[in-house]
C-alpha cells in the first residue's frame, strides 16, 4: 500500500466491489480504515438507482461500515449535479424505471417486491422533494418480460407493480413495454 499512501480520495464501486449482495469482501473494513488512517477519504459511487442514498447507509451499517449522505455519489445525485452545472432550472416531473427481472429469480423478492418498490418511490421522492415539480414527482413503470422459463416469479412482481400503480395516493404509471403504451395507466 506504499503506493497509496499520496492518495487522498478513493471512489468506490459498491456491489461487487467491496461486497456482493448481503456480504462483505475481506479486507474492505481494513482498507476503509487505512484510507481513514492517511488522512484520506472514499466516496461510495453505483449507478444502481434501484436504492436510495438512505438504504444504502442502512445496508453498509450492516456490514459495520459508517457513512453519511457526504459518502455516497448515485446516477441520480450525478444527474442532478450535472444539470446545476449547465444552469437548468431543475424540476423533476418523473422518473422512468424498470426494475424486477432480479427480483423475479427468488420467491422471497418477488414476495416482498412490492413493499421495496413502495419504500424506493416513497425514498426518492423524499430525497429529491426539493426538485419535485408542484404536483409532485410520478414514476413511470414497465412490467417485466412474462416468461416464467427465465424470470420464474415474473408474474407476482408484475402484479405488485400493478397494486403499486394503482394504490399510490400519488401519481403512478404502469406500461407493458415501451411498444405498447395502449396499457398505460395513471392515478393522480
Amino acid at each position: 500500500m506504499n503506493n497509496l499512501k499520496n492518495k487522498k480520495l478513493f471512489l468506490l464501486d459498491m456491489d461487487g466491489t467491496i461486497y456482493l449482495g448481503d456480504t462483505l469482501f475481506d479486507g474492505t473494513l481494513d482498507f476503509l480504515e487505512y484510507v481513514k488512517s492517511i488522512g484520506g477519504r472514499y466516496i461510495f459511487m453505483t449507478n444502481n438507482s434501484s436504492k436510495s442514498v438512505d438504504k444504502y447507509i442502512e445496508k453498509l451499517a450492516k456490514m459495520s461500515i459508517v457513512a453519511t449522505k457526504d459518502d455516497f455519489l448515485t446516477s441520480a445525485n450525478a444527474t442532478v449535479i450535472y444539470l446545476k452545472k449547465k444552469n437548468y432550472d431543475i424540476k423533476i416531473e418523473a422518473m422512468c424505471w424498470m426494475q424486477g427481472e432480479s427480483d423475479s429469480f427468488s420467491v422471497k423478492n418477488a414476495t416482498d417486491y412490492e413493499e421495496h418498490l413502495t419504500n424506493f418511490i416513497d425514498d426518492i421522492r423524499k430525497e429529491f422533494k426539493k426538485y419535485a415539480s408542484d404536483d409532485g414527482i410520478a414514476f413511470v413503470d414497465a412490467y417485466i418480460a412474462n416468461n416464467p422459463v427465465f424470470w420464474v416469479y415474473c408474474e407476482h412482481v408484475n402484479n405488485s407493480k400493478s397494486v403499486v400503480a394503482g394504490s399510490s395516493l400519488k401519481q403512478n404509471s404502469l406500461f407493458s413495454s415501451v411498444y405498447n403504451l395502449q396499457n398505460l395507466r395513471m392515478k393522480r
